[in-house]
């Protein structure tokens, strides 16, 4: 099976030391519609949120996390709803998954076929450890054969942009399929290990997320809890070549100081990386908990974060408005000196959107954002949280482009 194209969705990876199901309650209120076939907000799931992506050619989404139920209808760990908020019932998902689903990525060949990885260990009564494609109906593609997969947890899974089909995860993994792979590895399109990406020793501790480069060259950035890669210093960030080499150019000096949990590549055709995280330093620069990356992988200066973060970041995407601003959610409760509770807009040079006005925001960890693709700028958010600026919501809403409840 092929897939071609390029990846279009985005999954947020959590880092455990955020307590994957930290701030959870169910809501059990009902919300509001603001506008009919818009977003309900009455979109009530029973537990955390941990990654929201985008269908491949529609605004439905997939939703991925702890919950095993949404709005009273029983769906373990994973959902697609239209983009009304309403179920799919198309996509059955049977008895689901008997553990945590971290992230999901979009097959991009057109099946509408989906990779799931996570902490799981069987989907709908079947044995599938950790990882798992599956066809757009909901049921198990077999011609992705995991063997006996991961013996750890998948935090970050990202389709290749090079037409081969292949998949990068990362994680908390040592051995795939009886095969050692520290950490990362490049899966084949039907599952099988790719050789020509080595890894050699691999990275010493967690990958949190995964980015490819948009230069063409098909290497990959990584982030996560790592100090080496492949026996070279590289502390919470690395560009990994397209071989599986480390990319010794982007030399990372004393790297960050703490967890990288989110990797975004910005969109002007520059080549920098966005980061955020638990951080306060990069190569001795003060960036609390975000911070733009020069493509040689020197500090950006023109990106000023000022005081930054208050608390560290789950999530990091461009958006799709071809301003520069990105957004960013996570623990947080303000940024630069602005209250911003757990999700911001920020401008290209660093400042905070005062336009994208959230007021009191999320109450809980917002830890996974995704773009609608309809031109309205708005964005989907899940997490922790069971309310927006005063309004019930269950773990997920839909914001439109001044920072609106939908």
């Amino acid at each position: 099976m092929k897939l071609t194209g390029v990846l279009v969705s985005v999954s947020i990876i959590l880092f455990s030391a955020c307590g994957g199901g930290g701030g959870g309650s169910s809501s059990g209120s009902s919300g509001v519609i603001t506008s009919p076939g818009v977003f309900s907000s009455a979109s009530i799931f029973n537990a955390d949120v941990l990654t929201v992506t985008l269908a491949e050619s529609s605004d439905d989404i997939y939703v991925g996390g702890e919950f095993t139920a949404y709005n009273g209808t029983s769906s373990s760990r994973v959902i697609r709803l239209n983009s009304d908020g309403s179920i799919d019932a198309g996509f059955a998902v049977g008895t689901g998954f008997n553990n945590i689903v971290r992230s999901i990525a979009v097959a991009t060949d057109g099946s509408g076929d989906i990779y799931v990885g996570g902490d799981f260990s069987a989907y709908n009564g079947t044995n599938s450890s950790r990882i798992i494609r599956l066809n757009s109906d909901g049921s198990i593609d077999a011609g992705f054969n995991v063997g006996t997969g991961f013996d750890g947890r998948v935090r970050s899974i990202v389709v290749a942009t090079d037409g081969s089909g292949d998949i990068y995860a990362g994680g908390e993994f040592d051995v795939y399929n009886a095969t050692n792979s520290s950490r990362v590895i490049r899966l084949n399109s039907d599952g099988s290990i790719d050789a020509g990406f080595d890894v050699g020793t691999g990275f010493d501790n967690s990958i949190t997320s995964i980015a490819i480069a948009t230069d063409g060259s098909g290497d990959i950035y990584t982030g996560g809890s790592f100090t080496s890669y492949r026996g070279n210093a590289r502390n919470r960030i690395a560009r990994v070549n397209r071989d599986g080499s480390n990319d010794a150019g982007f030399d990372v000096g004393a790297g960050f100081d703490s967890v990288v949990t989110s990797i975004a590549v910005a969109t002007d055709g520059s080549g920098d990386i966005f980061a955020g995280g638990f951080f306060t330093s990069y190569r001795g620069n003060a960036r609390n908990r975000i911070a733009r990356i020069n493509s040689d992988s020197s500090n950006d200066a023109g990106f000023n974060v000022g005081t930054g973060f208050d608390r560290a970041v789950n999530s990091i995407v461009v958006a799709t408005d071809g301003s520069g601003a990105i957004f960013v959610a996570g623990f947080f409760t303000s940024y630069r000196g602005d209250v911003r509770n757990q999700i911001v807009r920020i401008h290209s040079d660093g400042a905070n959107d005062a336009n994208f006005n959230v007021g009191t925001g999320f109450n809980g960890a917002a830890r996974s954002i995704a773009v609608a693709r309809d031109g309205s700028g708005d964005l989907f958010s899940g997490g922790s949280f069971t309310s927006y600026n005063g309004t019930d919501v269950g773990y997920l809403g839909r914001l439109d482009s001044v920072g609106q409840l939908r």
